[in-house]
């Protein structure tokens, strides 16, 4: 199976990789892939602890010392951790999917990471789906909700980042 972050970090020697959500299912499945690979060096963050993984625990809408440190010169950060119910309220959503993004671009352009790779979801052209549009990286967004828009906004905060700071970045769109 073929592992485009993995792709990603291509070129470097010892990788450390920090994937937030650590505690959830694509999080171990990354990590596990990355472990198997072999030259990573991976380090979990979630907001609730996990009994079964070696994870930091860390609130990202918090600024902390704790947690920003952990992303100090790492290769990639995998931004997975986020408020996923499409109908949740907007404090929530912003909480989680706005205020803890900027926090984590702005802690990996501190603290000198090369490269965030942001977790998206294809809901940001969900204005699309049943238009017969066919869709393409190129095409303006069009969310269809809440969840989404809080996505596009993501995926915004990933292209500032670069463009004013240099920080590499990678926005995917799951789904």
């Amino acid at each position: 199976m073929r592992c485009f972050i993995a792709e990603a970090f291509a070129g470097y020697s010892m990788k450390r990789v920090v994937i937030t959500g650590g505690g959830g299912y694509l999080a171990g499945h990354l990590a596990s892939h990355l472990r198997s690979l072999g030259g990573y060096d991976i380090v979990l963050i979630n907001r609730s602890p996990r009994p079964d993984r070696d994870i930091l625990q860390a609130d990202l809408a918090e600024w902390n010392s704790s947690w920003t440190a952990a992303l100090a010169n790492s290769h990639a950060v995998v931004h997975l951790a986020a408020h996923r119910k499409p109908h949740a309220a907007w404090p929530e959503l912003q909480r989680d999917n706005i205020d803890a993004t900027l926090n984590l671009f702005e802690a990996a352009a501190q603290g000198g990471c090369r490269r965030v790779v942001f977790a998206s979801t294809s809901w940001v052209l969900g204005g699309y789906f049943k238009s017969g549009v066919r869709l393409t990286p190129d095409l303006a967004p069009r969310p269809s909700g809440r969840y989404a828009a809080c996505k596009m906004v993501g995926e915004s905060i990933a292209r500032l980042y670069a463009r004013e700071r240099g920080l590499s970045a990678i926005c995917f769109r799951i789904g």
